[in-house]
């Protein structure tokens, strides 16, 4: 199985679990654009149905689709809030760089 496969796989299990609160580690990493967005709108879908998900992630487009930013440096809170204001820290050197998808 693949990478991209196998964090399909993980995104799909914790949907099937029908939890509240769905943590994800990269979901959308090692997957092409196809397969980023549509893991895209299914975590839209699911967080329009009430659940909270919390995704660790370097991708600008998906941290840019949250409801609420934190950006870590070496460990520590730099930066928290809208994603309008928090991923813009990114611009300013806060954080190193992280790709563009």
């Amino acid at each position: 199985m693949s990478g991209g496969q196998r964090r399909r796989v993980l995104v799909a299990q914790g949907l099937a679990q029908g939890a509240d609160l769905l943590p994800l580690d990269e979901p959308a990493g090692a997957l092409d654009r196809s397969a980023r967005e549509a893991i895209a709108r299914v975590l839209d879908e699911v967080t329009g149905e009430g659940v909270t998900v919390v995704q660790a992630t370097h991708d600008l487009a998906a941290a840019r689709r949250a409801g609420h930013c934190l950006l870590l440096d070496g460990g520590r809170v730099v930066a928290a809030g809208p994603p309008s204001e928090v991923v813009g820290e990114v611009g300013r050197g806060r954080a190193g760089r992280l790709p563009e998808r």
